[in-house]
């Protein structure tokens, strides 16, 4: 091979070798690119939970210290907060389900949706509207029955609490193990139970604090809920006819605050959302159990006696 020919292979190779490297820097540059435009979102996007999560405690929501305040003061408060979501509710309006669920599915709390709030911080909203096939007496009571149920206050057994009307506020203390979960808190709430002809509500705010939710372990985390039950009758058309199916409309919502002296709001924030998600199927379970059983043993109380 001629000194011409050794050059021109030789050039043809350094021309080969210059575009695959070329081609392989636009490709990394792509990819750093792309991993910086990553970066740039993760961390406007963890810098805005942490922002919601310091304006939830600085802003709006108080972190009450359950055992010093006095319970006065605290159930003051939620009173006023009791107020405050029953108007919205009113302004809400009503709006009836266009589906009517059985009962084991139709007992869900429905899907959890995690908001970033300018006010509030992270917030966790629940609502699901279903009908269930009995009448209004018999579903106020089981709901009922389920309230003091999931506030410690009766075993799940118990067909001896009735449905309680007007204001009540008590102290609770609550810890679940299901399917290797564990939850425990304790805290404080009021309720308002409002009975009309066609229609029953039961709203209520507590404020509990978190040991442990879904088998994560917190520190100085309190969770605090605005949470709403809402029960109508199903009327029937023709005179005489009894009505025997009730429409359930449910709303909760849950805001984390952590007290001041705590460093990792941002990540035991994070934390506390990621065991809500895993914890939400295994809790629904035990909704649809409990509730399928109540609404069963008080339409059989209700006729048989």
């Amino acid at each position: 091979m001629g000194l011409a020919a050794l050059q021109l292979r030789d050039r043809s190779l350094a021309v080969e070798r210059n575009q695959k490297l070329r081609c392989s820097i636009g490709g990394n540059v792509d990819l750093v690119c792309k991993l910086q435009q990553l970066t740039k979102k993760y961390t406007a996007q963890e810098r805005e939970i942490s922002v919601c999560a310091s304006q939830a405690h600085t802003m709006h929501h108080k972190f009450w210290d359950l055992l010093a305040n006095a319970d006065e003061e605290i159930f003051a408060d939620q009173l006023a907060a009791v107020a405050r979501l029953r108007l919205e509710l009113q302004q809400r309006g009503y709006q009836l389900p266009t589906t009517a669920l059985s009962v084991n599915w139709g007992l869900s709390r429905g899907h959890m949706m995690v908001k970033q709030d300018g006010n509030n911080g992270v917030v966790l909203e629940m609502h699901c509207g279903t009908t269930v096939p009995f009448n209004l007496d018999v579903a106020a009571r089981a709901y009922w029955r389920f309230f003091c149920v999931e506030h410690g206050e009766i075993p799940a057994d118990s067909s001896a609490t009735s449905l309680s009307k007007g204001t009540i506020a008590n102290s609770f203390s609550l810890r679940l193990e299901f399917e290797g979960l564990v939850s425990e808190v304790s805290g404080k709430y009021t309720c308002q139970v409002n009975v009309d002809e066609d229609k029953i509500t039961i709203t209520w705010v507590e404020h509990a604090d978190v040991l442990a939710f879904g088998g994560v372990v917190f520190n100085g985390l309190q969770y605090q809920k605005r949470a709403s039950m809402t029960l109508c009758r199903v009327l029937r058309e023709g005179p005489g006819n009894q009505s025997t199916s009730t429409v359930v409309h449910t709303y909760f919502q849950t805001i984390p605050v952590f007290h001041d002296s705590i460093a990792d709001k941002l990540q035991q924030t994070q934390a506390f959302v990621d065991s809500a998600y895993r914890s939400h199927s295994k809790l629904n379970k035990i909704v649809c159990q409990h509730m399928s059983n109540l609404l069963l043993e008080e339409d059989w109380k209700a006729t048989f006696g």
